[in-house]
């Protein structure tokens, strides 16, 4: 038993060894978190990659056809003055400001409080921005502007009020007038055959988005989601994916108000001008009418939802983790780990990257599948490079296996895809009893 000690430090120092060879070779090369088992090939080196090197011009110069669709993109800016209510601090957002307004060559109409004026314009430099500070609170704007107790009264029913303010409802609420003002705004001067918005804090790490959205990407997608939906190309809306809805929303009708799934994303929607004053007057419409129903709309995803199942035929996005994707096929294939993989329920990121590959930023994969296809190259570069910290057993577990660089993948039709893969051919999208007025 004297030398029980010492067998334990021997044995300690072992693990110690292999955990620290484990993380030398990982701190080289960026293992892939999605398991796709063991593999001899080594995958090919990655060049040196200097964010600050790439400048605006040389990423724009491999296309001079980047203007061919005029496309506006449309955000806001509205510190909240209750910091507690505020998901991250001042800092960064407008560090996450910063890496969109000084790099995004897109025209931007951007509204803000009077008092954030002169930085934003310090932020975006010589690029194409209008900044509209006539409202200094979102609850200013007309669709909201009698409706600020009832934002505060709501804030009861909310699951997460102890980190969320009638304030930030209406920042949330306020997208689709602010895309759609701007755009009308900005159509006195120019016409725009897309109009997008996106938040101000989608762009949280350095990256080589320029020209984005690529047009030449935007027209491929309405296109092939044209095609695959029979919806023509000025009703389209697009938005990203966080999942599906879940099973038990076959069962959903109108009268049931919001759908509190984590389904749909509020960071980016838009589409053709059509399509975009469309969406404006079907979002309040049905925002006022679940309000007087006494239900819970303080959310925009939420309230987006339920918008697009009623209007499911309209809708295209993207699913970063939807398996049955041709792009994911190969990877599925060869994941012993994804053998019962329930489309449903996606794994989480903690234990798998994505079945596209190493796409690191989940939440915002929609940066990468609007790209074009040499920014999105260089980004499945820096992804594959990326070190992620990995406790020592996963290290280990990592050791030789093959990296995969993130793939793009295909436009989904919404109406289409809930028919095929879940709810069956017999499904419809619910009735809609309320009127929606241009």
């Amino acid at each position: 038993m004297a030398f029980l000690p010492r067998k334990r430090s021997f044995f300690t120092i072992i693990i110690f060894s292999l955990a620290l060879v484990a993380y030398t070779d990982y701190s080289r090369q960026e293992p892939l978190l999605f398991s796709l088992g063991r593999s001899d090939s080594v995958a090919a080196p990655v060049p040196p990659y200097d964010h600050d090197s790439l400048t605006p011009s040389s990423v724009a110069a491999d296309h001079p056809n980047l203007k061919q669709a005029n496309i506006l993109l449309v955000s806001s800016f509205f510190p909240l003055s209750n910091s507690k209510h505020s998901k991250h601090s001042l800092r960064d957002y407008t560090r996450w400001l910063t890496l969109f307004l000084s790099r995004i060559d897109k025209d931007i109409y951007l509204f803000t409080p009077p008092e954030w004026e002169s930085t934003i314009k310090s932020m975006r430099g010589d690029l194409p921005i209008r900044i509209n500070t006539t409202y200094s609170s979102p609850f200013d704007i007309p669709p909201l502007i009698d409706h600020r107790e009832d934002y505060e009264l709501m804030r009861s029913k909310d699951r997460e009020k102890h980190r969320h303010s009638a304030e930030l409802y209406a920042v949330w609420s306020s997208k689709p007038f602010f895309l759609k003002e701007g755009l009308s705004n900005m159509r006195r001067q120019k016409e725009y055959k897309y109009a997008f918005w996106v938040n101000s804090d989608s762009f949280r790490s350095k990256h080589p988005w320029h020209s984005w959205p690529a047009p030449e990407r935007v027209e491929e997608i309405w296109n092939e989601g044209s095609e695959a939906s029979g919806t023509s190309v000025d009703e389209l809306l697009f938005f990203p994916f966080a999942g599906m809805p879940h099973g038990s929303m076959i069962f959903w009708s109108e009268g049931m108000g919001p759908i509190d799934n984590d389904f749909s994303q509020g960071s980016f929607f838009g589409g053709m001008p059509n399509a975009v004053s469309w969406w404006c007057s079907a979002y309040y419409a049905y925002r006022d009418h679940w309000l007087k129903q006494h239900h819970f709309v303080g959310k925009d995803e939420s309230v987006n939802n339920a918008i697009l199942l009623l209007y499911s035929s309209k809708v295209i996005g993207t699913w970063l983790f939807d398996p049955l994707a041709p792009a994911a096929a190969s990877l599925l294939s060869a994941s012993p780990a994804l053998s019962s993989y329930d489309v449903k329920h996606p794994p989480p990121s903690l234990l798998l990257d994505s079945p596209l590959g190493q796409c690191l930023d989940h939440r915002h994969y929609y940066l990468f599948f609007l790209a074009s296809s040499d920014e999105r190259a260089i980004m499945a570069e820096l992804w594959l490079r990326k070190w992620r910290w990995m406790w020592p057993w996963q290290w280990l577990r990592q050791v030789g296996v093959q990296k995969e660089p993130c793939r793009l993948t295909r436009v989904l039709p919404l109406e289409r895809t809930l028919k095929e893969r879940f709810w069956g051919e017999g499904w419809s999208s619910p009735g809609s009893q309320v009127t929606i007025r241009r």
